[in-house]
């Protein structure tokens, strides 16, 4: 995501840089309301400074927001119609109706399917009248590249056990032999970016 993550002295990463060029052209339109998700707090602080340097209004939920003053963070964001971005931790993965948004960035992708799922969920849900649109940042040469293919083959997983109503999955010998190779290619195949 950022240097910043690891070493608060240093802001290295060009996930908030996109972020900004991509937020100045979805709050172009007057309608448009924006949830950012991440899972790292230092992710989002980076985030409040780029917004902050904007003068955009925004709400923060993140897991050190006491429960009853969850009610008052979302009513903002539904209700002011200058408070134009959410943003959260996994803290606002489940629960929330955000339908008035329509759009979601996700900054980083959760290691789950069913997670970033949640995610998308708080925005398209009964209600929603827009069409919603998803963004998913990955940094090139990274894990999250390799990751791509493990979150493709867990939501496929997912989705054999569900619409077939089981409730075990038994992987036989080829099946778990595939399974490792995709977990291989994941953490393998991230393409090597030389430092320029």
């Amino acid at each position: 995501d950022n240097t910043y993550l690891i070493d608060q002295s240093k802001r290295h990463g060009n996930k908030i840089h996109e972020l900004e060029i991509q937020l100045q052209e979805f709050l172009e339109d007057s309608c448009t309301k924006v949830v950012i998700f991440s899972q790292w707090i230092r992710m989002i602080e980076l985030v409040i400074a780029m917004i902050n340097a904007r003068d955009w209004k925004y709400v923060w939920l993140h897991g050190g927001v006491p429960g009853n003053k969850r009610g008052e963070l979302i009513s903002r964001f539904k209700e002011d119609s200058d408070c134009r971005v959410f943003l959260s931790t996994e803290a606002g993965g489940l629960g929330l109706n955000l339908q008035n948004a329509s759009a979601v960035i996700n900054l980083d992708l959760p290691w789950n399917p069913a997670v970033l799922e949640q995610r998308i969920c708080r925005v398209h849900r009964m209600g929603q009248v827009r069409h919603v649109r998803v963004i998913n940042f990955i940094t090139e040469g990274s894990i999250e590249q390799g990751m791509l293919s493990l979150l493709k083959f867990k939501r496929s997983m997912f989705s054999g056990i569900l619409d077939n109503g089981e409730n075990e999955v038994f992987v036989g010998t080829s099946r778990f032999n595939q399974f490792i190779k995709t977990v291989e290619t994941a953490t393998e195949s991230i393409p090597n970016v030389e430092e320029k």
